[in-house]
Order: C-alpha cells, then sequence, then structure tokens
C-alpha cells in the first residue's frame, strides 16, 4: 500500500513556504501502476483493471511543457452491470497520446489523437503557483469525463524518504457535486521535481442512490 511504501519521518516546518513546479529534466521517463476497482450503487457487478502508464518528457517551449503518454493494460474485469467493461478497457492498449501542461500540471490541450478532446481536461494534481507553507490550501477545478470538480487541496506535511524529500497533499471534494469522499485522496510527490510519487483514493461518484463507489492507487515503479 502506498501508505505503508511511503511511511517516514515527517517533519512540519509551518514558517517555511513552498513554491511546487514541475521540473523535469529533457528525455526523462517515468512510469506509473495503475489500479482501480469499483462497485455500483443500488446494483450488482464490480470491475476494475489495472495499467502502466509510460511517460516521457518531450521539452520545453516558453511555459509549455510536452509529454508523450502510454498506456499498457495488464488486466481488466466487469461484471453483472460493468459487463463489457474489460473488452473496453482492453481496446485501449497501447493507447499513446502527446499532453501540454503547464508548470503547474493543468493540461492545456492533447495532441495527436483524435480520440481525446481538444479541451482541456486535468484529473492529477496542479500546483497552486504560490508560495504555500505545510498547511496551506489551494482550490482548483479538475476536469473529469468532460464535468468540471471542485477540489481543495491541503499540504498535510513534507517528508523524509531515504533522503529525498516528499511532499503529501490531501484533496477533498467540494459539496454538491455528487463526488463523496470515503478517505480522502492523497498524493506525493517529489518536491524538487514535482513529480507524482504515489496516490490513493476511494469516493463513490453518483446521485438519488444510484452511482459507483471508487478506489484507485497510483505508484510510480
Amino acid at each position: 500500500m502506498a501508505t505503508a511504501v511511503l511511511s517516514g519521518l515527517g517533519h512540519t516546518d509551518k514558517a517555511k513556504t513552498y513554491d511546487f513546479r514541475l521540473r523535469p529534466t529533457p528525455g526523462q521517463i517515468t512510469t506509473y501502476a495503475i489500479s482501480t476497482e469499483m462497485t455500483p450503487i443500488g446494483a450488482e457487478g464490480k470491475a476494475g483493471f489495472a495499467a502502466t502508464v509510460r511517460s516521457k518528457f518531450l521539452g520545453k517551449k516558453g511555459q509549455e511543457l510536452k509529454w508523450h503518454h502510454t498506456t499498457t493494460v495488464r488486466s481488466a474485469q466487469g461484471t453483472g452491470v460493468f459487463q463489457g467493461f474489460a473488452d473496453n478497457i482492453k481496446a485501449v492498449d497501447g493507447f499513446n497520446f502527446i499532453a501540454v501542461t503547464n508548470d503547474l500540471g493543468a493540461v492545456l490541450r492533447y495532441e495527436k489523437n483524435e480520440a481525446l478532446s481538444a479541451n482541456s481536461e486535468t484529473p492529477n494534481l496542479v500546483f497552486p503557483g504560490r508560495p504555500i507553507p505545510v498547511g496551506g490550501r489551494w482550490k482548483i477545478d479538475i476536469s473529469v469525463g468532460g464535468k468540471k470538480i471542485g477540489v481543495t487541496y491541503t499540504l498535510k506535511a513534507i517528508e523524509n524518504r531515504n533522503g529525498r524529500e516528499l511532499g503529501r497533499v490531501e484533496g477533498q471534494y467540494d459539496p454538491g457535486q455528487g463526488v463523496t469522499a470515503l478517505e480522502p485522496t492523497t498524493i506525493w510527490f517529489d518536491t524538487r521535481t514535482g513529480e507524482t510519487e504515489a496516490g490513493k483514493g476511494s469516493v463513490t461518484y453518483g446521485e438519488n442512490g444510484r452511482g459507483v463507489k471508487l478506489s484507485f492507487t497510483v505508484k510510480r515503479i
């Protein structure tokens, strides 16, 4: 589990502020293992998948950072109301695209793949763009499936692990959006490079007694 893997000596210096940014090196390659489990609310079935995403940094031009992503599906399953889910997930095996972001992590646009919307679609951690202390908060709108969702992030701690400094952020979804956190979405990232190290979360999504319970983990490998 991410909490066990990343447990280490944490420290809190509320007098210090941090201005986090993405600072990749040219040509760097980062690979993540992602797993997701879903169960329906008010229906029968379950679904899930495991995949790896390989991200290569292509370069920076002005304020834009360009990344090439390739997805490899390791496993997928779906039963009940999720019948057919596995086939849909397996169909994206080998899916690759280029994402253009700013140095805060917000997606500006996608390129080189007609299957993706030309509009910004940012499901990942986005930094605040200003110095913050431990305990500092910032709010952003992420976009998932074309829907804007407000999230408030809190920098909970700066932790040392094997000589590396990691930031730990927790995210809470704004009320009234149909998304309820069963546990805070937690993300660990390298404070020097801004790269995500690991993350986990569990939410319910839906309204009127219908929806999905979704749990996910992501880990840099």
